[in-house]
């Protein structure tokens, strides 16, 4: 079965500080502490000529869909119509960047407003997380703002007790073992468990980060998903390949030894579950307005990073390039005073807890590397420049060919201003560089780093570059010590998302 049924019950002498419990497939797990009596004062503008401010909104969703990629919510008729309709009704960044290919730093730029490097979250290793840098998280000000915080997390990953990404939440729901959830929580499961919160939380303030993760591989949709986009009911030999014990995951990726019919079918099973989370996202969206919260609740709309269906030779991964298949990312805002609309500048998912800061007038750390992105009605500066890098080379596990130095300086990384994006991929022998004009280029298929007209262009970025470089390099924190928990449960973890053979 692709669901477990997942309910919340509260104790009947429930008050600030008592504990609740999850029932999922049938057993019992504590999983919570709430607090009660809850109170929000409205802000007034204050200067007589000023027009009146409308008021902070109660709540917010942070709604993250796992390896989405941002071409699968264009126009109707794509595998995600739900989502094709609500960005015609929300903020539309049509340019948003991931801040890495993978999940881990990505998810520490959403929950910090850092770039990875200063949260020390830049690998997928046992026991790396979120647990030391220093400054509050999105969460950790949205409850000491008196907000419920709560998450339900289908990426076992992050569900992780060492991963530390369950600072600041009262309800951490995850799919590890024991963490509330079952092992392969889909898309159904995890939106059931948001709207049992949300019935919970009927009249309080909240922050509910909602993670979805039916995209990534191994792509298995329910059938009736899998129809909707004309994928075969049968699956495809890619992903059975992906799911056994002998795979080699170096040729899977390079898309060697499959038929281009093999390869056709499981870029169809990924967009099946695409169209399966799309419509669970509408129960999650009919959930909002059953109880009452949609009107003053900011909901976003947003994927960790993207994934390769074939692009500049990769199949099914992501994680090794900087390609706008896996960084252009979906990201939509909608809610109180948020006007409708699409907005071309470059934007980063650092932008993302700073925006949300102002909007749910939390007090949030200054030293953010992101921006309002609703601030300031003109948008972004043309001139901005945003960054994004990759992950270093991994002693064990599937091997990429445009990967070959080890360590952090190893790691491809890219830089974007306006519509011009240069990437920088070290090898043995130096740095190699690709420019490309993304506006008269969206696939990144002309490399102009040697065109004379574009010599000015690549000469600046560059600089900023490596001025980045140095930036991160200098204020990386420490690593973390190691941690007891991250154990042999970790390896597997990784062997299951495709990260180790």
């Amino acid at each position: 079965m692709r669901s477990s049924r997942v309910f919340i019950e509260k104790h009947p002498n429930g008050g600030a500080g008592t504990e609740s419990t999850v029932r999922t497939g049938g057993f019992l797990h504590l999983m919570m502490r709430c607090g009660l009596g809850l109170t929000l004062t409205w802000a007034a503008a204050c200067r007589p000529s000023a027009p009146a401010q409308p008021p902070l909104p109660h709540s917010a969703v942070l709604v993250v869909i796992d390896t989405l990629r941002a071409d699968r919510i264009g126009p109707a008729g794509t595998p995600a119509p739900n989502l094709a309709r609500r960005a015609g009704r929300a903020a539309l960044f049509e340019n948003a960047e991931a801040t890495a290919p993978f999940t881990m730093p990505s998810i520490a730029s959403l929950m910090t407003g850092l770039y990875p490097d200063r949260t020390g979250v830049i690998a997928h290793v046992p026991g790396a997380g979120l647990r030391t840098p220093a400054g509050w998280t999105l969460a950790e000000a949205a409850r000491a703002a008196g907000l419920t915080t709560g998450a339900v997390i289908a990426n076992p990953w992050l569900s992780r007790a060492s991963s530390g990404f369950a600072r600041g939440f009262d309800v951490f729901l995850g799919n590890r073992d024991g963490a509330g959830l079952p092992k392969h929580a889909d898309a159904r499961t995890v939106t059931d468990a948001a709207l049992a919160l949300l019935e919970q939380w009927r009249g309080r303030r909240f922050f509910l980060w909602v993670h979805y993760f039916d995209p990534h591989m191994p792509y298995r949709p329910p059938a009736d998903n899998a129809a909707a986009v004309g994928a075969p009911p049968g699956g495809s030999r890619v992903v059975e390949d992906f799911a056994s014990s002998g795979r080699d995951l170096t040729s899977l990726y390079a898309g060697a030894g499959y038929s281009a019919q093999e390869l056709a079918a499981t870029r169809l099973l990924y967009d099946g579950e695409v169209n399966y989370v799309d419509a669970q996202l509408e129960r999650l969206r009919q959930g909002l307005d059953s109880v009452g919260a949609t009107p003053t609740t900011v909901t976003v709309v947003v994927s960790d990073h993207g994934e390769s269906l074939g692009e500049h030779g990769l199949f099914f991964a992501h994680d090794f390039t900087v390609y706008e298949e896996l960084t252009h990312v979906a990201l939509m805002m909608s809610g109180p005073s948020i006007a409708p609309g699409r907005r071309q500048q470059p934007v980063s998912l650092i932008d993302v807890a700073p925006t949300l800061c102002r909007l749910l007038g939390l007090s949030c750390r200054a030293d953010v590397d992101g921006s309002d992105l609703l601030a300031d009605p003109g948008g972004a500066p043309p001139d901005r420049a945003i960054f994004a890098a990759g992950t270093p080379l991994r002693e064990r596990g599937a091997r990429f060919a445009g990967l070959s130095v080890p360590g952090t300086d190893g790691r491809w990384s890219m830089v974007r201003r306006g519509n011009h994006k240069l990437v920088e991929i070290p090898t043995p022998s130096g740095s190699r560089f690709e420019l490309y004009d993304l506006g008269s280029d969206a696939l990144e298929l002309t490399n102009a780093f040697a065109d004379p007209a574009q010599a000015t262009t690549a000469r600046e970025l560059g600089a900023l570059l490596e001025d980045w470089h140095g930036r991160m390099s200098r204020s990386r924190p420490a690593p973390a010590p190691p941690d007891a928990t991250a154990t042999e449960e970790d390896e597997r973890t990784l062997r299951s998302l495709g990260y180790l053979e």
